[in-house]
């Protein structure tokens, strides 16, 4: 008989979204599942919706809990499950019907820790098509651990459209109050497998949404983009210092992208660019030849060493006005 696997789906204010993920799940070809729906207080039906599907398919589980972000509903859910393998999805987005049975036989045969699918994303309200990382010839890519940390550090990861063992989970948990949950807790777990297997076949649909965390405007919780950075670049300098080139070019990038943001978010986030800076400072020279390997501003970079950052702000935002200004002119001497 085929092993069991959980599949926990953390809900949110999605009511208009829930159905199509939840259906995804219950009508794919693998079929022994253990779907928990966790409902993080949820202010609209959703609820409601998930102890609908409670009543008519015995595979479905159902949390109800106060509302307490993402990781913690992943958390919640990971503490109830039962299974040996496990899978998160996002309660917007939904799966390909054969997703679990492509992933499990994929383990089952590479005696896998972790199986990575690949993804689509789609523009919500029009379905269009906006980005898949599947390319060429479908077939299945081995990772030793370390490739996979590099993977991670060079571009990101996410945790869903994955298949993992639940032992190299156990006593993990997803950081609460974080936007950058996902890659937290990953390198911890890459450490755990022994092998790491993706397919570049799209088995996982992503729905793309004006207001998501993801997509929001920049807040001050983006910045944990920057103090994730610079715990991986600390636990890498101690367990892979192989890695050490790519786990400081993506701090590096960090530090840049966050100093640069700020200037276009407003001077009221003048007093979260003090670390940043101190940082930039101190890892200067490494980082002018990472900026020109990179081509970003050495100009800029030049500037947040030397100026007080209120200052940096100013002369930032009146060249970015200046530079818009002449542009309206040539448009309109164009008409």
């Amino acid at each position: 008989m085929e092993p069991l696997i959980s599949v926990i789906v953390p809900i949110y204010k999605v009511e208009s979204y829930l159905r199509q993920c939840v259906d995804s799940i219950l009508n794919q070809t693998y079929t022994n599942l253990e779907i928990i729906l966790v409902d993080d207080g949820s202010p609209d039906n959703c609820g409601a919706i998930c102890d609908e599907y409670a009543a008519k398919d015995s595979r479905v589980r159902v949390i109800h809990k106060p509302n307490g972000g993402l990781s913690d509903a992943r958390n919640a859910g990971m503490k109830i499950m039962t299974a040996d393998y496990l899978m998160f999805v996002d309660s917007d987005d939904w799966m390909e019907l054969h997703a679990v049975e492509l992933l499990y036989s994929l383990m089952k045969e590479h005696d896998a820790s972790i199986v990575i699918g690949g993804q689509k994303q789609f523009e919500d309200g029009t379905n269009q098509l906006l980005f898949t990382n599947c390319h060429g010839p479908v077939k299945a890519i081995y990772q030793s651990k370390t490739e996979a940390m590099e993977a991670m550090l060079r571009y990101g990861c996410t945790v869903w459209g994955r298949l993992y063992r639940r032992e190299i989970h156990q006593g993990i948990w997803y950081p609460s109050g974080t936007v950058h949950e996902d890659e937290a807790i990953m390198l911890p777990l890459l450490e755990r497998c022994s092998r790491i297997v993706k397919i570049n076949e799209p088995i996982y649909c992503y729905r793309c949404r004006a207001n998501s965390i993801t997509n929001s405007a920049f807040a001050v919780k983006n910045l944990d983009w920057y103090k994730e950075g610079k715990k991986h670049l600390a636990w890498i300098l101690q367990n892979h210092p192989e890695l050490e080139k790519v786990a400081r070019e993506r701090f590096y990038t960090s530090i840049y992208l966050h100093l640069m943001e700020m200037t276009t978010a407003g001077k009221e986030y003048w007093k979260y660019a003090k670390p940043l800076l101190k940082d930039l400072r101190e890892n200067y020279s490494d980082m002018k030849r990472w900026a020109l390997q990179e081509n970003k501003g050495t100009l800029r970079l030049l500037l947040m060493r030397w100026l007080p950052y209120p200052v940096f702000y100013y002369v930032i935002k009146s060249g970015r006005q200046l530079i818009g200004g002449r542009k309206k002119t040539r448009l309109k001497a164009d008409d």
